[in-house]
């Protein structure tokens, strides 16, 4: 795997829309309906991104002001430079969850390395070749009705910080809604003449049904290199696994991304920490005295082998901080978890309780799923 350790290839780096941080954000929006992010710059230097995702997951049912400033809605993410190797660059795509990140060269912005580049260099160094897609999906599957509208499946992503739900009809499920789909939908609406966005940019109520994608599925026994190909040659961001049948969980390219991470890092420490600042260092050895607190309790309750455990630290003028962990597992996939509030104490601990609830959660899952498949043996004889 040394090839892993390697810099970036400059074949890798992309252009991408370069724009001033102070530019309403309603007006470059309709940019991310061909570029996977635009980049933000304040005084001719690198300030942060705008992503489809972010705005939508990030705002609030109030809408937004047309002439807010983009930069209220940029994540800062780290740039890739000449130094960064294709590993590092694989964890950052899965700390960040954005589909580009910005290269940086000598203090200039030369572009972006996007999300189908790091998925093609999994797949060429064969990194999960050895993994089934069972082994590292998530679960359970979010399914809303198929008659709900736009507005509330909006509000459900946002409330649960997911970037997709299933749509479901009678048991059955027949479509699937991304931000992607949100986006386009929003911004086509916006340019046309007869509908009035009034004020402030809201998410016209429309029928989730309407413009939600095809369900892509996959075997839970198929292997995670079919599934790469098939997010590369179809561009899609999400599939559906089953088994006899039957949907049992939901694989995207951050479920690819945790994995090889962790395939990548297994031997470096096993708690992560980023996103701290001046502001918050002096949290930084508190927050991971309670993340070890955490490993402990999933050690002592199942025989899950940890990989890495590791917790993002964002600032907000509004909750003040969002902390997102993650846990990822030895041929059992990646758990995630977040929580907002005022004291960063209580929110870690807050979504390290939760990311343990999602432990157990899981355990749960696989004991279920092992005495289906007892039955299913029994009955068969």
């Amino acid at each position: 795997m040394a090839i892993a350790f390697e810099k970036i290839p400059d074949e890798f780096i992309r252009k991408a829309p370069i724009i001033d941080y102070k530019t309403p954000l309603a007006s470059i929006l309709g940019k991310l309906n061909s570029d996977p992010v635009v980049i933000l710059t304040k005084n001719g230097e690198y300030y942060g991104i705008i992503s489809s995702s972010v705005y939508l997951l990030n705002g609030t049912s109030q809408g937004i002001s047309k002439k807010e400033a983009a930069y209220k809605h940029a994540v800062k993410v780290s740039p890739l430079d000449k130094n960064t190797s294709v590993a590092n660059a694989i964890r950052h795509f899965s700390t960040y969850d954005v589909e580009a990140i910005p290269y940086i060269e000598s203090d200039k912005i030369l572009g972006v390395v996007r999300l189908e580049s790091i998925l093609k260099s999994i797949l060429s160094m064969k990194m999960l070749s050895s993994y089934k897609v069972a082994e590292i999906m998530s679960s359970p599957i979010i399914t809303i009705d198929s008659n709900t509208s736009t507005a509330e499946a909006l509000s459900l992503m946002r409330k649960k910080k997911i970037g997709r739900v299933a749509l479901q009809e009678s048991g059955k499920l027949t479509g699937m809604l991304s931000h992607e789909e949100l986006l386009k939908y929003s911004t086509g609406l916006r340019q046309r003449a007869d509908v009035k966005m009034g004020k402030e940019d809201r998410l016209p109520t429309g029928k989730a049904l309407d413009i939600a994608s095809e369900i892509d599925f996959i075997g839970h026994n198929e292997s995670v290199d079919k599934a790469i190909r098939s997010f590369v040659t179809k561009d899609s961001h999400t599939m559906i696994i089953t088994r006899s049948g039957k949907p049992v969980g939901i694989l995207t390219p951050k479920d690819i991304l945790s994995a090889a991470a962790a395939e990548n890092f297994e031997s470096e420490e096993n708690i992560t920490i980023s996103g701290i600042d001046r502001s918050t260092k002096q949290y930084e050895e508190d927050i991971r005295s309670e993340a070890e607190k955490t490993l402990g309790k999933v050690n002592r309750f199942t025989k899950f082998k940890v990989l890495n455990l590791s917790l993002h630290v964002k600032k907000h003028k509004v909750r003040n901080y969002e902390i997102q962990a993650r846990l990822w597992l030895d041929k059992r996939g990646a758990l995630s978890s977040y929580a907002t509030g005022y004291s960063i104490e209580e929110t870690v601990a807050e979504a390290l309780e939760r990311l343990y609830s999602e432990v157990k959660n899981k355990k749960e899952i696989i004991s279920m799923s092992k005495k289906g498949m007892e039955s299913q043996y029994s009955e068969e004889e």
